[in-house]
């Protein structure tokens, strides 16, 4: 029985014990997240914001995403290949980071 306990308590402390990555995001009013790993991340927003991290969030900068539409998803598949998706079925990709993005036709209005 006191293995049990002793078992029990030193799990439970183990749980607590183990901390969670908080990623900082930059100003904004952002509607999605994307970190590839602890350092570099995107956020994506209204008026066709994005913004990048390469130091986990301690510094932003902002992107030209050749959009003025509200962007409400983002995603990478790696540090250089991403899409961005928002309003009126907007869809744009980047194939160097996010330093350009260029429009895709999604086919809807």
């Amino acid at each position: 029985m006191k293995r049990l306990v002793l078992s029990a308590i030193f799990f439970s402390k183990l749980l607590i014990s183990q901390s969670f990555v908080d990623y900082p995001v930059a100003p904004g009013n952002y509607n999605s997240i994307c970190f590839l790993d602890s350092l570099n991340g995107w956020v994506c927003g209204n008026n066709g914001s994005i913004m990048h991290t390469t130091n986990g969030g301690i510094d932003w900068i902002s992107q030209s995403s050749s959009t003025s539409l509200n962007l409400y998803k983002i995603k990478f598949a790696n540090l250089q290949v991403g899409w961005a998706v928002g309003d009126n079925g907007v869809i744009i990709h980047t194939v160097d980071g996010g330093s350009q993005w260029s429009l895709q036709n999604s086919g809807t209005i």
